[in-house]
């Protein structure tokens, strides 16, 4: 993976009128079962992203337009270290439209949450979710380590992913310009799950494609 982020440079057009997504920041993490998520963001914009993984050695990425409500789907190709992609097709992102409206579904009387500023660059939380609302019994425990990352707007959305639901819920309330550096899941039954910020840096992208080369799926 070391080697898939060198990013070429294209042009977005959608509908009449020419828009462009830019992106400046580009993150990479490692999942579980040697798979890695990435992130193209705007620093200066939540109103969409750029969300890249590995899909059985097959990588495959999108555009999640926030603000209108439309995902672009790309393929993407490592030819001589340098990322190329191709548009496949969009979609409305009904399933954001229909999680927005439905309801909160956690019990979030289960929750408890410790924040701890380590620093100026760097917070941490501690989610806690208990068996039932007396808290006497731990179900899991979340740990989240967050590092600054510049003067950004791409929080919380960029965590929508990962955090979505505790977001929703009020549950936790992520710090804006920090990203996360490592998330550790751990269950009653010692069973871990991890996260972990393997590469940040900056980039000067734009992802582009003609009107008339748009189409619904």
């Amino acid at each position: 993976m070391r080697k898939f982020i060198t990013l070429t440079v294209f042009l977005f057009c959608q509908n009449v009128f020419c828009q462009e997504y830019y992106f400046d920041i580009f993150l990479e993490y490692a999942v579980k079962n040697n798979k890695t998520d990435m992130f193209l963001l705007n620093s200066s914009y939540e109103d969409y992203l750029f969300y890249c993984y590995n899909n059985g050695g097959e990588f495959k990425g999108e555009i999640d337009d926030h603000k209108n409500n439309i995902i672009h789907h790309y393929s993407l190709k490592n030819i001589n270290n340098s990322i190329e992609f191709k548009y496949l097709y969009s979609e409305i992102d009904t399933k954001r439209l229909e999680y927005k409206k439905a309801p909160c579904t956690i019990e979030t009387e289960k929750y408890q949450v410790k924040q701890n500023e380590i620093d100026s660059l760097n917070q941490s939380f501690e989610i806690i979710e208990f068996t039932n609302k007396r808290k006497k019994r731990i179900y899991q425990t979340i740990y989240i380590n967050m590092v600054k990352l510049v003067e950004s707007k791409s929080l919380p959305s960029f965590a929508y992913g990962y955090f979505k639901d505790y977001s929703k819920c009020k549950i936790i309330d992520l710090p804006r310009g920090y990203i996360p550096s490592l998330i550790s899941t751990e269950t009653v039954n010692k069973d871990k799950n991890q996260i972990k910020l393997i590469q940040k840096k900056k980039i000067n992208t734009i992802l582009s494609i003609k009107p008339e080369d748009i189409k619904y799926n």
